[in-house]
């Protein structure tokens, strides 16, 4: 990973965390899904001649949020997973299979 991309990594996990601390709320779908997006690409794997992303993402979230998004993690799940599809063929990226997308409660 190229120091810029690290730098970059890191700039928006605390931008996350500090919008996070002041903006206290349950998390939105398109966060969740933003997250999602940003793991795949942080994920990748170089081969010979293509560009790998995971096909499995685990979200864990604090109790609170999951059971506020409980009520529609299936489709919010099923719409990642096509969210995932999409940007990863716009990148030219492969995905091994269908990916899966796993909403939980974290587990401290």
């Amino acid at each position: 990973m190229s120091f810029l991309k690290m730098v970059e990594e890191k700039l928006e996990i605390a931008y996350d965390n500090f919008i996070g601390k002041i903006f206290k709320g349950p998390i939105q779908p398109g966060e969740i899904a933003n997250r999602a997006i940003r793991s795949m690409l942080r994920n990748k794997k170089k081969s010979i001649n293509k560009n790998y992303v995971p096909n499995y993402y685990r979200i864990g979230l604090s109790k609170d949020d999951y059971m506020n998004i409980q009520p529609i993690a299936n489709a919010l799940s099923e719409e990642i997973c096509e969210l995932l599809t999409i940007n990863a063929v716009e990148r030219n990226l492969s995905i091994l299979g269908t990916p899966v997308v796993d909403i939980e409660i974290e587990h401290n």
